[in-house]
C-alpha cells in the first residue's frame, strides 16, 4: 500500500511542475489546433489564473443601481476580496478547467465566492453546504451521496460536478438565459417560474431584472456581475488580485485502498491539517484523495 500510495504521489508531483515546452503539442498531430489552444488555456490558468478568469468573464453587464452598490460594497471591504481569492486559489484551478470543457460562462466560477466564500465547510439555515451551497434533496437529486460517513456536497469534484449539472440543465430550461438561470440556482425554478408567470399575467417584461423575487435573489445576480465587472477592471478600481501558484492546484488521487487521513498524510508527506481542508468529506476513511496540494 506504501508504496502505491507513494507512486501516485510522486506521479503528481511531477506531473504538477511540467515546464511549457514538456507540454507542448507535436505539430505533425492531426489535432494540432484543438491541441494548442487546450494547451495555451492550460499555460494561462496555470501562469496568471485570474487574469485568465477576468479575460473569459464575458456575461453582459447593465448599469442599474442594484449593480453598482454591489461594487461599492465590495470594494468599500476590500481585504476581503483579497482573502476570498487567496482562500478560492487551490479550488479555482480545478472549477476553471470543468467550465472551460463544459464551454460554461467563466462567470459562474463565482458563485462559490457569493454562496460560500470558498469555504467547503460553510453551512447555512436551509442546510446548503459546501463551495456550491447545495441543499440535501437537490445533493440527492444529482447523485450526491450523504450519510454518516460522507457528505459528497462538501466533495470539491463532486458538487462541482453536480453544481455544473443542474446549472446547464435550468439554463436549458430558460432558454439560455443566464440571469434567470443564476437566479434559479439561488431561490428554485419553480419559485423563478412564478415570477414570470405573474409579469406576463401583468403584461410586464420577464427578464430578471423586471421579476420580483426573494430579497437574497434580488441581489444574487447583481453580486456575481459585480465580481465580474471589479474582476475585469480590477486597475481601474486599484484592486491588486493575488500573484497565483500553479503548485497551489489541487489534483485528484485513486489511492485503491482504504485508508485514514492520517495514514495518507504520512504517505504522501503533507500536512494533516492540508488533507482535511481539502478533503472536507472524507473522514475518517477514504478510498480516494479527492485533493492533493502540488508542492
Amino acid at each position: 500500500m506504501k508504496t502505491k500510495a507513494i507512486l501516485f504521489a510522486s506521479v503528481l508531483l511531477v506531473g504538477c511542475q511540467m515546464t511549457p515546452n514538456e507540454q507542448t503539442p507535436d505539430p505533425s498531430s492531426a489535432n494540432q489546433d484543438i491541441e494548442t489552444t487546450t494547451w495555451e488555456s492550460t499555460y494561462l490558468i496555470e501562469n496568471d489564473l485570474w487574469g485568465y478568469i477576468s479575460n473569459e468573464l464575458k456575461m453582459d453587464i447593465p448599469d442599474n443601481a442594484r449593480i453598482r452598490n454591489q461594487i461599492k460594497s465590495y470594494l468599500a471591504k476590500e481585504s476581503y476580496l483579497r482573502n476570498v481569492t487567496l482562500r478560492a486559489e487551490p479550488y479555482m484551478y480545478w472549477i476553471v478547467e470543468k467550465i472551460d470543457q463544459r464551454h460554461l460562462p467563466m462567470e459562474l466560477a463565482l458563485v462559490p465566492i457569493v454562496e460560500s466564500a470558498f469555504n467547503p465547510h460553510a453551512t447555512s439555515q436551509a442546510q446548503a453546504t459546501g463551495l456550491w451551497q447545495i441543499i440535501p434533496l437537490t445533493g440527492q437529486s444529482y447523485g450526491l451521496k450523504q450519510n454518516k460517513w460522507v457528505d459528497e456536497r462538501r466533495d470539491v469534484a463532486a458538487s462541482t460536478s453536480a453544481a455544473l449539472n443542474l446549472l446547464e440543465r435550468l439554463n436549458n430550461l430558460f432558454d439560455g438565459d443566464w440571469p434567470l438561470t443564476l437566479a434559479a440556482y439561488n431561490c428554485g425554478e419553480g419559485c423563478v417560474l412564478n415570477a414570470i408567470k405573474k409579469n406576463e399575467e401583468l403584461g410586464l417584461p420577464t427578464n430578471y431584472w423586471s421579476l420580483s423575487l426573494p430579497k437574497e435573489t434580488m441581489n444574487y445576480v447583481p453580486k456575481i456581475l459585480a465580481l465580474s465587472n471589479i474582476l475585469r477592471n480590477s486597475e481601474q478600481y486599484a484592486l491588486q488580485l493575488p500573484t497565483t501558484n500553479k503548485n497551489n492546484a489541487l489534483t485528484q488521487v485513486n489511492i485503491g485502498e482504504q485508508i485514514t487521513l492520517p495514514q495518507a498524510a504520512r504517505l504522501s508527506g503533507l500536512p494533516l491539517t492540508a488533507l482535511k481542508a481539502y478533503n472536507p468529506n472524507k473522514l475518517p476513511y477514504l478510498k480516494q484523495l479527492d485533493f492533493l496540494d502540488c508542492h
